[in-house]
């Protein structure tokens, strides 16, 4: 070890350096994906028609194909009707997060942007199904609860926010056009 001059620590509290306190976080528990026979259930959320999103039927059936693909069971569904984005749309969501912890092993949606628009929301839901020991997918196999916790996903959420600005920007601008 090497040894320090007394006038460098002058001016640094070392009485202080020594009570302070650490906090970590806690390491990554990577969850096993739930073998046949699992009960899974179905997240589906319409979204406006000016989206250009899925509908919910087309989701619901590309959700129960990947469900049957894994072995699991899918024992319900929980559904976000079209709405106007407001708080109150996505109270089957919150109904799901709710449910969770007993009654199924798996959720299901069919892309990560039909999960949560919110980024923040979404990290948040997905830390609550993993302490819950709950496997989280996409059936469209790009996510799962492991995956989006991969180095550099915070990028990938960034460049998806910039893709969908620029396609509301894009939108937006055809409108006005229209409109004149």
């Amino acid at each position: 070890m090497l040894p320090i001059h007394g006038a460098t620590l002058k001016g640094w509290n070392v009485q202080a350096m020594s009570r302070k306190k650490y906090y970590y976080t806690p390491p990554l528990q990577v969850l096993i994906e739930p073998g046949p026979g699992s009960l899974a259930v179905g997240y589906a959320c319409a979204s406006s028609a000016q989206d250009g999103s899925i509908g919910l039927d087309l989701q619901r059936r590309r959700i129960a194909e990947f469900v049957e693909s894994k072995g699991w069971e899918l024992v319900r569904w929980y559904e976000e009707p079209e709405g106007k984005g407001d708080a109150e749309q996505y109270h089957a969501f919150a109904q799901l997060l709710g449910d969770a912890g007993g009654e199924f092993q798996a959720v299901v949606c069919l892309a990560s942007r039909h999960w949560s628009r919110n980024i923040s929301l979404a990290y948040k839901s997905l830390v609550h199904l993993r302490r819950l020991g709950i496997w989280w997918a996409t059936a469209d196999g790009r996510w799962d609860i492991n995956t989006v916790w991969q180095e550099g996903i915070d990028v990938v959420c960034v460049l998806e926010c910039a893709r969908a600005v620029n396609r509301d920007l894009r939108k937006s601008q055809e409108r006005r056009k229209e409109e004149n």
